[in-house]
């Protein structure tokens, strides 16, 4: 079963929400482009994605690599196309949206409520 875009950027802020809290709070979404390696929402978390990925792939990997000499490309899925990142892109833009006015609204009730009378 193929995932929808949607499904795919709720599982990857659900991972992101265990690995760094209120990571939204650290994307430029002026600069978000999840195409390019330093923009995307590892790269501008983590570093430049392929340093990442590269990295981790090689830490879990590495045995199974050398053994059967695969390289990481060849356990990368099929390639994407400028539409399909610019459809992630818009995906995860809104997501951040979404989540930033909702803790701006957090954010606000709990002042309100600091404030009202007793």
């Amino acid at each position: 079963m193929r995932l929808s875009i949607e499904d795919r950027v709720a599982r990857g802020a659900a991972l992101l929400d265990q690995m760094q809290p209120g990571w939204e709070n650290d994307v430029d979404l002026s600069r978000l482009d999840i195409g390019l390696c330093n923009t995307c929402i590892v790269g501008q978390l983590f570093g430049n994605y392929n340093d990442v990925v590269v990295d981790a792939f090689d830490r879990r990997y590495r045995g199974i690599s050398v053994q059967h000499n695969l390289g990481l490309y060849s356990q990368l899925p099929e390639e994407r196309t400028e539409r399909d990142y610019l459809q992630l892109t818009g995906a995860w833009r809104a997501a951040i949206i979404v989540r930033l006015q909702l803790a701006e609204q957090d954010e606000n009730t709990s002042t309100e409520m600091m404030f009202e009378p007793a």
